[in-house]
């Protein structure tokens, strides 16, 4: 298989040829391990066959008892026993071990062919500018898919054609192609999923350059819709679903600022974009909003319209007004407290630069008098 490369002036009478590889995972539920020099580990699967082979590397996780072993990993030196009680035998020595007691998975990763491939002979160009990732097709002839295709000039939502990788370049009989991008899964019980990181360029040390930028954009549209976006932690089966971060950039050397965080609505079009917040409801049971500084919450905001603020007041008295505090330009909101309400003054602005304050009497919750401002 060739990607972004071109075979030049091929003799006829040549060819290459290759296999695609696919891992092939082993589990064994263990029934027993024996102590020896050289480890009989029995299995309680009921196959046909021996799920391992001689010459394979396994892992053994979660034995009772039998601690020690778990981590290890070893290569099959026989196999044998009967369905329902298969076992291997491998060079641990396990005689000073602990007694197995139970439980434990053992595991092997073999590569198995999926398919034979063939790049038929023949000259072809030494150059390679935009194309698609060429392998056999029928009678050995080269074949390509236009839905995965490597390059130096393909189209991209920068406006130049440049290199990229193109995946799902397009439908057909009015379907879109679906192409995702993925590590290989997890082939043990014992091995956290596998991370994926994608990064734009760096500068060199010493330079004064900017980094590159990093950016995801959904589908372009021209009559229809635009396609959306969306950016979602990890879910989970049966424990916690996996958060969802968007956080701004360090300085490493903390000699400047950290980097701020912006969530601007659409800025082009018939008129302005609304951004929204939501909180969801499952079950009976609604979040909440929270607004942080580090991990101090310093205001939330629930599903019934109460407004909690931290630092002024809590969720307020029964009728308690929100209110700017004092006079002087500057002082934190909150909810108004006893000695703002219950004893009868809120504080009104003036009208004028030249006016008074009015104010508001308020004697338990109701309004006795107003002083109207001028």
């Amino acid at each position: 298989m060739t990607a972004g490369v071109q075979i030049s002036a091929l003799p006829a009478a040549q060819a290459l040829t290759g296999q695609e590889l696919v891992p092939l995972v082993a589990v064994g539920h263990i029934s027993s391990i024996s102590q020896a020099v050289l480890a009989v580990i029995t299995i309680s699967d009921d196959t046909p066959v021996n799920p391992f082979l001689v010459g394979e590397t396994v892992g053994i996780q979660g034995a009772g008892g039998m601690t020690q072993i778990n981590g290890q990993g070893a290569v099959v030196v026989a196999a044998g026993g009967t369905s329902g009680a298969w076992t291997i035998t491998v060079p641990i020595n396990s005689s000073a071990f602990n007694a197995f007691t139970s439980g434990g998975i053992l595991t092997a990763t073999a590569s198995i062919p999926l398919a034979s491939m063939r790049l038929s002979s023949g000259v072809y160009s030494s150059t390679f500018d935009s194309g698609p990732i060429q392998y056999a097709g029928p009678n050995g002839t080269v074949a390509a898919n236009n839905n995965f295709i490597v390059g130096n000039l393909i189209p991209n939502p920068a406006g130049t054609p440049g290199p990229c990788a193109l995946w799902g370049s397009g439908g057909g009989l009015g379907l879109n192609v679906s192409f995702w991008h993925i590590t290989d899964q997890a082939f043990d019980l014992a091995s956290p999923g596998n991370d994926v990181g994608h990064t734009a360029g760096e500068v060199q040390p010493g330079s004064t350059q900017r980094g590159g930028n990093w950016w995801s954009i959904a589908g372009a549209a021209d009559l229809g819709t635009g396609g959306t976006w969306t950016g979602q932690g990890g879910t989970s089966a049966r424990g916690p679903a996996g958060l969802t971060l968007l956080q701004g950039a360090n300085n490493t050397d903390q000699s400047h600022p950290a980097g701020d965080v912006f969530m601007i609505a659409g800025q082009v079009g018939s008129q302005g974009a609304t951004y929204h917040l939501i909180m969801t409801q499952t079950n009976g049971v609604a979040g909440f909003g929270r607004v942080r500084v580090n991990s101090t919450p310093i205001r939330d905001e629930f599903s019934d319209g109460r407004i909690y603020s931290y630092p002024s007041n809590g969720f307020g008295t029964p009728i308690a007004p929100w209110i700017s505090r004092g006079s002087t330009p500057g002082q934190p909101a909150g909810w108004a407290g006893s000695s703002e309400v219950a004893t009868g003054t809120v504080q009104l602005a003036k009208l004028t630069s030249g006016g008074s304050n009015g104010s508001l009497t308020v004697v338990n919750g109701l309004i006795t008098a107003i002083v109207n401002p001028t």
